[in-house]
């Protein structure tokens, strides 16, 4: 009964968290399913020539399909972000409640846990979704029920897409420096 009343607030607090991260996940699944990107527009002259590239800030990109990406590409994401992306369900159980330990015990954060999954749906919440400040804020906020939102959403994602797609994609959304979006 002790142990219980002392764990009250902990598991009360995990199912708030929990209940409001489930309310947006599905819309935002469904979205980030179709996975549809801002890209840059071009407008010809009447012989076809390019004579004007438009763009938003974040839609400064073509995007590539996963077969016309190198394989040296993708194998030096994977092995620099996420290196057991072929191994988990969207999200690193092991790497995330290391890095949860280690930034406890530090009291800072250390280590990241994000598998390349969860950074698509990040990116693609902050660069497509986000039309605002507040949202564009509300897309990196660290926060449990963002994480916990981002967990779920990348979970049934890796279930629906599959591995190069969600690679596919994760390389056609990240921003590569320059003002350039996407590999």
């Amino acid at each position: 009964m002790l142990l219980a009343g002392l764990l009250f607030p902990t598991v009360g607090g995990i199912g708030l968290l929990s209940n409001k991260a489930s309310d947006s996940v599905a819309g935002v699944s469904t979205e980030l399913a179709q996975g549809q990107v801002p890209q840059m527009t071009t407008m010809l002259d009447s012989a076809g020539n390019p004579i004007a590239y438009l763009y938003d800030p974040n839609g400064r990109r073509t995007v590539v399909p996963g077969d016309k990406i190198s394989d040296a590409m993708k194998l030096a994401i994977v092995s620099i972000e996420d290196k057991r992306f072929y191994a988990h369900g969207g999200v690193d159980w092991r790497g995330t409640l290391r890095a949860f330990f280690t930034n406890s015990s530090s009291g800072q954060t250390q280590q990241g846990a994000s598998t390349l999954t969860q950074q698509y749906v990040k990116n693609y919440e902050l660069l497509v979704v986000a039309q605002n400040d507040t949202e564009r804020q509300a897309a990196t906020e660290p926060t449990y029920a963002r994480k916990l939102k981002e967990i779920r959403i990348a979970e049934a994602l890796d279930k629906e897409l599959g591995k190069q797609e969600i690679l596919t994609r994760y390389l056609n959304i990240v921003p590569f420096g320059s003002g350039a979006y996407g590999i």
